[in-house]
Parts: C-alpha cells; sequence; structure tokens
C-alpha cells in the first residue's frame, strides 16, 4: 500500500482529496467521545463529500481568504469544519471552548484581534451559548449540508491557511499565520522523523485548538493518509488509563503528549490495568511542549514494559506554534538522550533531537546577534518553511520575532524565546527568556492570570505576581497578589482564595497550585514601578517573602494537598527548560 500523496508538496486539502479517491472506505477519523467507547467515524470518502459540501456553504457566503471562528472541540462537526475551510480557502480559526461559558474573554478577544464575523456552528446547546456570549458574530450552520452542491476553492499555497492563537485573553492576543505550505512543509518533516509507514496509527487527545493536537495530529494523519482517533482531553485528564487503553484497542503506533502526561500515567495507572494493557506497537511516544523530565520518561518506561512498552519508543522534541509545531527530534527507535559527559554543560539535559530536514537552528546571543559555538547557551532561532509568515495584522510585533538576522547570513529567523545549546548537532534547552508560564503544555500568560484573579474579588488590590515553579516533576502555577486591606480577616482571606481558584479554573482550566495574599506595596518591583516576577518567585521558593497576611493553609489549593504538605523543600526545582 502506497501512503505517499501523488505529490508531497501539496496542501492538506488536496491530499485529503487523494485518499477520498484511492481509499474511500478507510477510516480518516475515530472519535472516542468519553475516551472510552467509539461515538463516530468518518472515512476518507465521507471526509471529503461533506467537507466539500461545507467548502461550498463557506464560498456562498463570500469567506474565502476571510477567518471563521471554529469551536474546538473534539468531534465530527469541528473536523468538517476544519476541512471545510481548508477546502474554501477560508482561514480556520480554531479557538478554545467549553461550553459551561469557561474562556469566553479569551474568544473574545480572538473574535477582536482577527475580526471575526462568523462561527461555523450546528444548533446544538454549546453553539447558542457561544453565540449569547459573543453577540456580535453570526453563525455558518451545518445544518442541511446536503442541499448545497459541492465546490472547492483554488487559493495560493503562501495564502493564511490557519490562525494559531498563542496568547490569552487580556494581553494583546497573538494570531500565528500558518500558510497552507507551512502546514505541508512540517507535515512533511514529522512524517519524516516519525517514520511513518502506511498502516501507522495516530491516536490524539490533545486539545484541537493546540498545534500538537491540530497540527502534528489531525492534520498530519489526514495529509499522510492516517487513521487518527480522537479523545477529548477531558477525558485523558479524568481517568489517565483511557489513553493507554485506546492505544491498545486501536494498536495505536503514534501518540504522545507533554511530559506531565506520562508522569499521571505512571503515578496513577495500576498494576491491574496494566496487565489489561498491550502497548507493544506503539513505536513513537513523542513527549514536547513543556519540559521532558529524564525521570519522568525512565518511570513510565519501567512501569509499562510489563505492558509491552519499549523504551526506545520514547521521543523527546521540541516545537512551537511560530514554527508550525516541529522543528527538532530524535532519531525513531533510539529512546531518550542525554547530554553526553564530554559535553562543556554539565547536567543530564534530555536532548530534543536534531533539527528536522529542511529546517535550520542556530544559537545566538541575544543581545549582540552573533551566531554562539557549539556547547555555548543562547537564544534558539530557526528558519525555514515550516517557519509562519508572523502574527496577524501586527507588523511591529512580526518584525521582531520572525524577522531577525545574524552576521553573515540573509535569510531571516524566527526567535523563539527560548534558551538553549546545540552539542554534537543535537538541541538542548535549558530555560526561555519570553515570560510565558507553561502549564501541561498549554501557555499562559502571567499578565492574563493576574489580571483574572485582580477581578475576582474586591479584596484584591492593584498588583499581583503569577509565576511557575516545578513540584513533583510538573510545573505548577503559583500566584502572589497584594491585598486592599492589610487587617485581612482569615474566613475573608479563604473567601478570596476560593474565588480565584473559581475564577482561574473557569477561565484557563487550571488549578492554582497557591495562592499568597501579601500587603500592599510588598511585591518587588522595578524603579519604573513594574512588579519582579523573578524576585517574587525566588522569594517565594526560599520561603522569604514579605508581609504575608493568610493566617492557615488554604485546603483546596493543590499546595496543601501534595506530598510536600504545604512545605517548600528539596522536591521543588527552579529549572524551566521548555520542549
Amino acid at each position: 500500500m502506497n501512503m505517499t500523496p501523488k505529490n508531497e508538496a501539496a496542501s492538506v486539502a488536496a491530499s485529503i482529496q487523494n485518499w477520498a479517491h484511492e481509499r474511500p472506505n478507510d477510516s480518516a477519523v475515530v472519535f472516542l467521545a468519553d475516551g472510552e467507547s467509539e461515538s463516530d467515524r468518518l472515512t476518507f470518502g465521507e471526509l471529503d463529500r461533506r467537507a466539500r459540501l461545507v467548502s461550498s456553504r463557506i464560498i456562498r457566503a463570500g469567506l474565502t481568504g476571510k477567518p471563521i471562528l471554529l469551536p474546538a472541540q473534539s468531534t465530527p462537526a469541528f473536523v468538517l469544519a476544519l476541512c471545510g475551510c481548508l477546502y474554501a480557502g477560508a482561514i480556520a480559526v480554531p479557538a478554545p471552548f467549553h461550553a459551561r461559558n469557561r474562556g469566553n474573554e479569551r474568544l473574545r478577544s480572538i473574535v477582536r484581534d482577527a475580526n471575526i464575523d462568523v462561527v461555523i456552528g450546528d444548533t446544538d446547546t454549546a453553539t447558542k451559548r457561544l453565540l449569547e456570549a459573543i453577540p456580535e458574530i453570526s453563525s455558518l450552520s451545518l445544518d442541511d449540508l446536503e442541499c448545497e452542491t459541492a465546490a472547492i476553492a483554488e487559493y495560493d499555497p503562501q495564502s493564511p491557511a490557519v490562525l494559531q492563537y498563542t496568547s490569552g485573553s487580556t494581553s494583546a492576543p497573538k494570531g500565528v499565520v500558518v500558510s497552507h505550505h507551512n502546514l505541508t512543509a512540517n507535515i512533511t518533516m514529522l512524517g519524516s522523523a516519525f517514520c511513518l509507514q502506511p498502516m501507522s496509527r495516530i491516536l490524539t487527545w490533545a486539545p484541537l485548538f493546540h498545534d500538537m493536537g491540530l497540527m502534528a495530529n489531525l492534520l498530519a494523519a489526514l495529509h499522510w493518509g492516517l487513521q487518527c482517533v480522537v479523545m477529548p482531553p477531558f477525558a485523558f485528564l479524568q481517568k489517565p488509563r483511557r489513553w493507554l487503553e485506546a492505544i491498545s484497542r486501536y494498536r495505536i503506533t503514534v501518540s504522545g503528549g507533554p511530559n506531565f502526561a506520562y508522569e499521571l500515567c505512571a503515578r496513577r495507572i495500576g498494576s491491574d490495568t496494566i496487565e489489561r494493557l498491550d502497548l507493544s506497537a506503539w513505536a513513537i511516544a513523542y513527549c514536547g511542549a513543556e519540559p521532558v523530565r529524564l525521570s519522568t520518561m525512565q518511570r513510565f518506561a519501567q512501569a509499562f514494559a510489563a505492558a509491552g512498552f519499549r523504551e526506545q519508543a520514547l521521543y523527546p522534541g521540541y516545537g512551537l506554534a511560530e514554527a508550525t509545531v516541529f522543528v527538532s527530534g530524535g532519531v525513531a527507535g533510539e529512546g531518550v538522550r542525554i547530554l553526553p559527559g564530554d559535553a562543556p554543560v554539565r547536567g543530564q539535559l534530555v536532548s530534543c533531537g536534531r533539527p528536522a530536514k529542511g529546517g535550520t537552528v542556530v544559537i545566538v546571543d541575544p543581545e549582540s546577534r552573533e551566531p554562539m559555538p557549539d556547547g555555548c547557551e543562547g537564544e534558539v532561532w530557526v528558519s525555514g518553511d515550516h517557519v509562519a509568515k508572523g502574527y496577524w495584522h501586527d507588523a511591529e510585533a512580526t518584525a521582531a520575532a520572525f524577522g531577525a538576522r545574524t552576521s553573515g547570513r540573509e535569510e531571516a529567523f524566527l526567535r523563539t524565546g527560548d534558551l538553549g545549546f546545540i552539542w554534537n548537532g543535537e538541541l538542548y534547552i535549558i530555560g526561555r527568556r519570553k515570560n510565558l508560564i507553561i502549564h501541561r503544555g498549554i501557555n499562559l500568560h502571567p499578565e492574563d492570570v493576574e489580571s483574572t484573579v485582580g477581578a475576582c474579588h474586591s479584596g484584591f488590590g492593584a498588583m499581583g505576581a503569577a509565576f511557575s515553579i516545578e513540584c513533583n516533576g510538573e510545573e505548577q502555577l503559583v500566584v502572589v497578589y497584594e491585598v486592599l486591606n492589610n487587617l485581612i480577616e482569615e474566613a475573608e482571606s479563604h473567601a478570596m482564595i476560593d474565588e480565584a481558584l473559581n475564577a482561574v479554573a473557569a477561565e484557563y482550566a487550571v488549578r492554582l497550585f497557591d495562592l499568597v495574599l501579601v500587603r500592599r506595596g510588598t511585591l518587588p518591583r522595578t524603579t519604573s514601578g513594574k512588579v519582579q516576577r523573578d524576585r517574587c518567585r525566588m522569594l517565594y521558593l526560599s520561603e522569604e517573602l514579605a508581609g504575608t497576611v493568610q493566617r492557615s493553609p488554604h485546603p483546596s489549593l493543590r499546595r496543601f494537598q501534595s506530598p510536600l504538605a504545604g512545605r517548600l523543600g528539596s522536591d521543588i526545582s527552579d529549572s524551566t527548560p521548555k520542549v
């Protein structure tokens, strides 16, 4: 069986049409609505037929070349809407959406920034709630599609295919402009890196608004003519065993997630479940989107060896949305590689592999912009056809991030904001310059979290600091916030923390590890009055924060539910590499 598209440089839409012609009855996408039982399935033939009808509706509405909001849910409706946009030459804007009104402000900011007029939806309750939350947009229904006459549009491969939004609700949103050509280039890189074969099968539980779930899994599978099994993120988070059970049941060969996913499985899945699993088909267990911990990889491999899992299947990598998704990865079948002893840098750093074929990675001094020799730390810069066009309607940010140049080289580079070095041709990530919090693979801007906490209760003051720490092998979210009343009572402090917990969970689907209330004026500031988040983080870790007004631990904060029992001891590290 041939899995190669007739033209590897063809768009994803053209590839789907190719597979629909050659193998119309082969499964394209399988849906596990509850993470366990199969709820729906699309063949390549059915996907192509219905995507053409969605495309017709988009074209008739005059939306070719325009952004369309797609509430990202792990459903056939989302996949059809996405493919319909690709067929019609419209710009798909996948965004997180929850039926219970979570994250509405993030959606509003995306709608404003992209100047979106239309959402593709149906008549279900979730879509109705979205339209109520964002009344300025209208709905393009997927009902009665059989009334349409199938149609597709012609468009320039360099035109935008997807806007991948990377920021949150209150900071200026940034939509990464991923062209059809960027998609094809990066998915081709992934196919080579993962050694995809005709019988490869992919499974994802990652959110479909996230580059990992959307680009590296769903669209990669559709381009290469492979079956993709999709389950909602909450299904995995509720019961991590569902991920591995589905891998076992469907004989999945490629699946993965951030480091925390492997950690959850190693901790929570018992021997009785492991005995029922068969993970012997799992050839590529990729790990990315947050720091890859050697200890986590070792625990996972040891725990699931009895189920046929081979540690050589582990595949750490590095990527970011601005490069579509994938930048570098290891050699399939070699497992985790760590920094060799002859390197000038010390420590058991996990290798993120070599740059993907067709891409270039250089390490640059972020101040002088001079390339750094092997073994010397600097900022990671990336170039190649997979690097996106820039940020939507943001020329200044685009020039700063995507137009960087080093001495002696003509091509423009993407400044990733991540710090690392190259040794023996392999990339190692050691930290990041950009002010991001990465929790379970999702980027959070501290300004957004601080704004959400400050607005949730009248007792909060004007200044807060959000940052991340590492605890028990996972990145955790901590907020320190000043209060208006320095004589706050315990009952009120607990009420404020309750409100903050609820607000952060509702807006970002994240559980606060800790929230420390401090007196006005005690947060460390710069001379210009800006909060010093790094300094605040250091004081928090050393338990030297001044002006704390809380009187007792709050039982719902994760810090006081962890094995640390509220103590910030040796289990917390300040390492923050990102992969």
